[in-house]
């Protein structure tokens, strides 16, 4: 989520879903199910995994607030990464979007599975893809 070598927040574009990479196809969501509804702050835990050619971890933990009248999102993190490790705080906004399988920042989209709802907003998520230059994103969030 925070690029190091720009030093500004960037969503990297989507390559594929894990399923589609691993397996060569696309995964099964319910088509007619309800679009949960993302609002409020949640803490988020993620890891991003670069190889071969970097083989560079990054660990980022922070709170993600979504407002879904604006389609934005702000994001507070800190991340853990580098040889040595380094620890390094990042802020940023976004826009966002889902549907009952995906979850969107800005264009990048993942493959999302929803928790348990609460009057339509979801309590839990996690997304996950494969983003540029062989690198995995995963990321589980709880409602606060």
């Amino acid at each position: 989520m925070f690029d190091r070598t720009h030093k500004r927040f960037t969503y990297v574009t989507l390559a594929g879903t894990i399923a589609f990479a691993i397996a060569g196809a696309a995964p099964v969501h319910a088509e007619n199910q309800d679009v949960p509804q993302l609002s409020g702050t949640y803490v988020f835990n993620a890891t991003q995994n670069c190889l071969p050619s970097t083989g560079d971890l990054e660990s980022l933990t922070g709170t993600m607030t979504f407002d879904p009248s604006t389609g934005k999102m702000k994001l507070f993190e800190y991340i853990t990464s580098g040889n040595p490790l380094t620890l390094q705080k990042g802020k940023g906004t976004d826009i966002f979007s889902n549907s009952a399988s995906t979850f969107t920042l800005d264009s990048t989209t993942f493959q999302a599975f929803y928790g348990k709802l609460a009057k339509g907003v979801a309590t839990s998520f996690s997304f996950i893809g494969v983003v540029g230059d062989g690198c995995a994103l995963q990321v589980s969030l709880t409602l606060q």
